[in-house]
């Protein structure tokens, strides 16, 4: 999540979205996080994104979610947590020990970080959806999430439990 977001926040290549390259707030990013709102699937704990990613993003969940807590906590309490927490972690031999380096950097466990950061990730997408909704002439209720989870379109593809 931090090289995503630093590379997100530090590159400002030609492709860039709202003068930033990288992926967090990317069109593709955002597209993912309201799916998984929709679907109500964004992960309740950081225990779902620290194993092997079986649900879908799959592979990406890391760095969709990951960098989306990073935002989310820098946002919140700036830079200076994160820098203090990345020099915590650059001077372990063995990186264990997370929780106590973000309780060190930010005040904050790196799980009520991640609840912070999906709070705020499902408020976010649920008022864009009513903004949406609205410009339409909709009532605000009838949010475009809920509209297409209710069968206003038909889904290709539905993920199957093993």
């Amino acid at each position: 999540g931090i090289a995503t977001w630093l590379e997100t926040r530090h590159t400002g290549n030609d492709r860039a979205v709202a003068g930033k390259g990288g992926r967090v707030d990317s069109p593709q990013f955002n597209a993912l996080v309201r799916a998984a709102v929709r679907d109500d699937t964004l992960p309740t704990s950081l225990n779902a994104l620290t194993s092997t990613p079986l649900r879908w993003p799959r592979g990406n969940s890391w760095y969709l979610y990951g960098s989306l807590l990073i935002d989310d906590a820098v946002r919140r309490h700036g830079e200076a947590p994160l820098r203090r927490f990345m020099a915590d972690f650059g001077r372990q031999l063995v990186p264990y020990g997370l929780q106590g380096m973000a309780r060190r950097a930010w005040g904050r466990s790196l799980s009520t970080l991640w609840a912070d950061a999906r709070d705020s990730a499902v408020v976010g997408v649920r008022a864009g959806w009513q903004h949406q909704a609205q410009g339409l002439g909709l009532p605000a209720a009838a949010t475009l999430g809920a509209l297409e989870a209710t069968g206003d379109g038909v889904r290709l593809v539905v993920e199957v439990e093993h």
